[in-house]
């Protein structure tokens, strides 16, 4: 439990809003994804930070109808059952695909309750030769919470297993991930009646951090992939 709130409270100080200068976060560019138009690409900011190598990466997005409720239900049932290799269908070459697509993938223990998941996830990404194969071991932890007013918000985070046991496999090289997650809060319509409680309605406000630390040069599929 100690563990559960430090992430909890750790991404949610991440994802607060309107704190850019102070946080460090500095506009990167806008998301690339296939099949949208630029103007509804999202922007993107990073940030050096002390604990990785690599930067952290945030984007937002507000729902337009969906509640965190909502969001967070979608999530929960969904963990765990989602084809990786779906992921790359519209990214890269058929080739890259396909050996990206085939690694191990398993989630080993996955707990599953009304207002939370928690499960680890081990997944292998064989690279086509000259890359080496990266493997990561991350625990993943989705919590459902509620804010002082009765309204619904949630954490899920994604971290690595840092134990000696999971720290080197042979023939592969490990990937890092760090307080990499999605923190979502309810945003209240601004149209509103002031007698209105708490609970699920309204649209929310999803800000997805992101730092995954690939080792050294991989195919830009992987990068487009899991980013």
């Amino acid at each position: 439990d100690e563990q559960r709130s430090y992430f909890v409270e750790t991404l949610k100080e991440m994802a607060r809003e309107g704190h850019d200068e102070e946080d460090g976060w500095k506009y990167k560019g806008k998301t690339n994804a296939r099949g949208v138009e630029v103007e509804d690409q999202l922007d993107v900011y990073e940030r050096k930070v002390d604990w990785s190598a690599v930067k952290q990466m945030r984007t937002v997005v507000q729902t337009s109808e969906f509640s965190c409720d909502e969001v967070f239900d979608f999530l929960r049932e969904q963990y765990g059952f989602v084809d990786y290799g779906k992921l790359q269908n519209k990214t890269g070459n058929a080739g890259a695909r396909k050996a990206i697509a085939s690694g191990v993938n398993a989630h080993p223990l996955v707990i599953r309750g009304k207002d939370n998941v928690m499960g680890l996830w081990y997944k292998e990404l064989p690279f086509p030769w000259p890359f080496e194969p990266r493997y990561w071991f991350i625990v993943q932890d989705y919590q459902r919470l509620q804010s002082e007013d009765g309204s619904s918000w949630f954490v899920c985070y994604n971290h690595d297993v840092e134990h000696e046991y999971f720290s080197k496999r042979e023939g592969f090289q490990r990937m890092s991930i760090k307080f990499q997650g999605l923190v979502g809060v309810s945003r209240r319509p601004k149209v509103e009646s002031s007698s209105a409680g708490g609970g699920a309605g309204g649209p929310a406000r999803l800000t997805w951090l992101m730092n995954v630390d690939f080792g050294g040069l991989v195919p830009t599929v992987a990068v487009q992939s899991v980013m």
